[in-house]
Protein backbone atom coordinates (compact mmCIF):
# COMPACT_ATOMS: atom_id res chain seq x y z
CA UNK A 1 0.00 0.00 0.00
CA UNK A 2 2.76 2.46 0.93
CA UNK A 3 4.59 1.60 -2.29
CA UNK A 4 1.50 2.50 -4.39
CA UNK A 5 1.15 5.83 -2.58
CA UNK A 6 4.83 6.63 -3.22
CA UNK A 7 4.43 5.78 -6.91
CA UNK A 8 1.28 7.94 -7.09
CA UNK A 9 2.98 10.99 -5.54
CA UNK A 10 6.14 10.38 -7.58
CA UNK A 11 4.05 10.37 -10.77
CA UNK A 12 2.32 13.63 -9.77
CA UNK A 13 5.64 15.31 -8.93
CA UNK A 14 7.13 14.15 -12.24
CA UNK A 15 4.11 15.52 -14.11
CA UNK A 16 4.47 18.86 -12.35
CA UNK A 17 8.11 19.14 -13.40
CA UNK A 18 7.27 18.24 -17.01
CA UNK A 19 4.30 20.61 -17.16
CA UNK A 20 6.04 23.48 -15.39
CA UNK A 21 6.33 26.42 -17.75
CA UNK A 22 10.08 27.10 -17.96
CA UNK A 23 9.57 30.81 -18.58
CA UNK A 24 8.02 31.58 -15.20
CA UNK A 25 10.78 33.17 -13.20
CA UNK A 26 8.89 34.15 -10.06
CA UNK A 27 5.36 34.40 -8.74
CA UNK A 28 4.46 36.52 -5.74
CA UNK A 29 0.86 35.55 -4.89
CA UNK A 30 -1.49 38.51 -5.00
CA UNK A 31 1.16 40.93 -6.29
CA UNK A 32 3.05 39.91 -9.45
CA UNK A 33 3.60 37.20 -12.01
CA UNK A 34 6.94 37.43 -13.78
CA UNK A 35 7.73 35.49 -16.92
CA UNK A 36 11.27 35.48 -18.22
CA UNK A 37 12.36 34.62 -21.74
CA UNK A 38 15.14 32.34 -20.56
CA UNK A 39 14.80 29.70 -17.87
CA UNK A 40 18.20 30.60 -16.38
CA UNK A 41 17.17 34.22 -15.71
CA UNK A 42 16.39 34.86 -12.06
CA UNK A 43 14.08 37.50 -10.64
CA UNK A 44 13.62 38.37 -7.00
CA UNK A 45 11.43 41.08 -5.52
CA UNK A 46 12.41 43.59 -2.84
CA UNK A 47 9.45 45.33 -1.20
CA UNK A 48 9.57 48.59 0.67
CA UNK A 49 6.80 51.05 1.46
CA UNK A 50 5.43 52.31 -1.90
CA UNK A 51 8.48 50.87 -3.71
CA UNK A 52 9.09 47.56 -5.41
CA UNK A 53 12.44 46.55 -6.87
CA UNK A 54 12.72 43.68 -9.34
CA UNK A 55 16.26 42.28 -9.12
CA UNK A 56 17.20 40.48 -12.32
CA UNK A 57 20.15 38.16 -12.83
CA UNK A 58 20.68 37.27 -16.47
CA UNK A 59 23.63 34.94 -17.13
CA UNK A 60 23.38 35.38 -20.91
CA UNK A 61 23.13 39.17 -20.59
CA UNK A 62 20.40 39.34 -23.24
CA UNK A 63 16.80 38.58 -22.36
CA UNK A 64 13.36 39.87 -21.48
CA UNK A 65 10.78 39.69 -18.71
CA UNK A 66 7.06 40.35 -18.54
CA UNK A 67 5.90 41.68 -15.18
CA UNK A 68 2.16 41.43 -14.61
CA UNK A 69 0.49 43.07 -11.64
CA UNK A 70 -2.11 41.04 -9.79
CA UNK A 71 -3.31 43.86 -7.55
CA UNK A 72 -5.44 46.88 -8.42
CA UNK A 73 -2.54 49.28 -9.03
CA UNK A 74 1.20 49.44 -9.47
CA UNK A 75 3.35 50.57 -6.52
CA UNK A 76 4.28 54.24 -6.48
CA UNK A 77 7.91 53.53 -7.43
CA UNK A 78 9.24 50.70 -9.59
CA UNK A 79 12.95 49.89 -9.78
CA UNK A 80 14.56 47.36 -12.08
CA UNK A 81 17.93 46.23 -10.74
CA UNK A 82 19.89 44.53 -13.49
CA UNK A 83 22.90 42.45 -12.42
CA UNK A 84 24.82 42.91 -15.66
CA UNK A 85 28.31 43.95 -16.75
CA UNK A 86 27.03 46.62 -19.15
CA UNK A 87 23.79 48.09 -20.42
CA UNK A 88 24.01 48.68 -24.16
CA UNK A 89 20.21 48.63 -24.44
CA UNK A 90 17.25 48.69 -22.06
CA UNK A 91 13.67 48.73 -23.32
CA UNK A 92 10.39 48.93 -21.42
CA UNK A 93 6.87 48.98 -22.83
CA UNK A 94 3.40 49.08 -21.33
CA UNK A 95 1.82 47.98 -24.61
CA UNK A 96 1.25 51.55 -25.82
CA UNK A 97 4.40 53.47 -24.97
CA UNK A 98 7.94 52.22 -25.47
CA UNK A 99 10.95 53.77 -23.78
CA UNK A 100 14.58 52.85 -24.35
CA UNK A 101 17.89 53.67 -22.78
CA UNK A 102 21.57 52.90 -23.22
CA UNK A 103 24.66 53.41 -21.08
CA UNK A 104 27.93 53.95 -22.94
CA UNK A 105 30.67 51.54 -22.01
CA UNK A 106 33.39 54.16 -22.49
CA UNK A 107 34.02 57.61 -21.12
CA UNK A 108 33.95 58.94 -17.61
CA UNK A 109 31.28 59.49 -16.54
CA UNK A 110 29.30 57.15 -18.75
CA UNK A 111 26.82 58.80 -21.06
CA UNK A 112 23.21 57.73 -20.49
CA UNK A 113 20.85 58.14 -23.42
CA UNK A 114 17.05 57.81 -23.17
CA UNK A 115 14.57 57.91 -26.05
CA UNK A 116 10.98 57.08 -26.86
CA UNK A 117 9.88 54.44 -29.36
CA UNK A 118 12.58 53.43 -31.86
CA UNK A 119 13.93 56.84 -32.78
CA UNK A 120 17.16 57.21 -30.82
CA UNK A 121 17.91 60.40 -32.76
CA UNK A 122 15.37 62.25 -30.58
CA UNK A 123 16.71 61.96 -27.05
CA UNK A 124 14.76 62.71 -23.89
CA UNK A 125 16.24 64.77 -21.10
CA UNK A 126 15.86 64.50 -17.33
CA UNK A 127 12.96 67.01 -17.37
CA UNK A 128 10.84 64.69 -19.53
CA UNK A 129 8.04 62.77 -17.74
CA UNK A 130 9.30 59.70 -19.66
CA UNK A 131 12.88 59.98 -18.41
CA UNK A 132 14.38 56.70 -17.22
CA UNK A 133 16.73 57.37 -14.31
CA UNK A 134 19.70 54.97 -14.34
CA UNK A 135 22.30 54.63 -11.61
CA UNK A 136 25.44 52.53 -11.97
CA UNK A 137 26.32 50.86 -8.66
CA UNK A 138 29.26 48.72 -7.58
CA UNK A 139 28.87 45.60 -5.43
CA UNK A 140 28.85 47.77 -2.26
CA UNK A 141 25.93 49.82 -3.60
CA UNK A 142 28.01 52.95 -4.23
CA UNK A 143 28.03 54.90 -7.51
CA UNK A 144 30.50 53.52 -10.00
CA UNK A 145 32.01 54.50 -13.32
CA UNK A 146 33.66 51.12 -13.98
CA UNK A 147 32.23 49.27 -16.97
CA UNK A 148 32.24 46.35 -17.29
CA UNK A 149 30.76 46.09 -13.82
CA UNK A 150 32.01 43.34 -11.54
CA UNK A 151 29.12 42.18 -9.34
CA UNK A 152 27.47 45.57 -9.75
CA UNK A 153 23.98 46.73 -10.65
CA UNK A 154 22.30 49.00 -13.13
CA UNK A 155 19.46 50.48 -11.08
CA UNK A 156 16.70 51.65 -13.43
CA UNK A 157 13.91 53.80 -11.99
CA UNK A 158 10.90 53.58 -14.29
CA UNK A 159 9.00 56.82 -14.92
CA UNK A 160 5.55 57.27 -13.37
CA UNK A 161 4.25 58.33 -16.81
CA UNK A 162 4.68 54.71 -17.94
CA UNK A 163 2.03 53.66 -15.39
CA UNK A 164 -0.45 56.54 -15.81
CA UNK A 165 -3.07 54.29 -17.49
CA UNK A 166 -2.41 51.48 -14.99
CA UNK A 167 -1.37 48.82 -17.54
CA UNK A 168 -1.90 45.20 -16.57
CA UNK A 169 1.71 44.37 -17.45
CA UNK A 170 5.01 45.79 -18.63
CA UNK A 171 7.65 44.09 -20.73
CA UNK A 172 11.30 44.86 -20.24
CA UNK A 173 14.26 43.69 -22.29
CA UNK A 174 17.98 44.22 -21.91
CA UNK A 175 21.29 43.69 -23.64
CA UNK A 176 24.47 43.96 -21.61
CA UNK A 177 26.84 44.22 -24.60
CA UNK A 178 26.07 43.76 -28.27
CA UNK A 179 27.72 40.68 -29.65
CA UNK A 180 28.92 40.23 -33.24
Amino acid sequence: MHFKILIFFGTILSALFVLKEPSIGFVEPGRFIIKTKRAEDGVTIQNEKNLVAFVIKSPSGISQAIIERMGENWPETILIKLKLKGLENFCVTNGKDTLQAAVSSTGNPQKIRVWRDKDDAILLNSKSPNWIDIRILNNAGDSSDQIPLKDGTFEVKLPKALFKNNPKSITISWIDFYRN
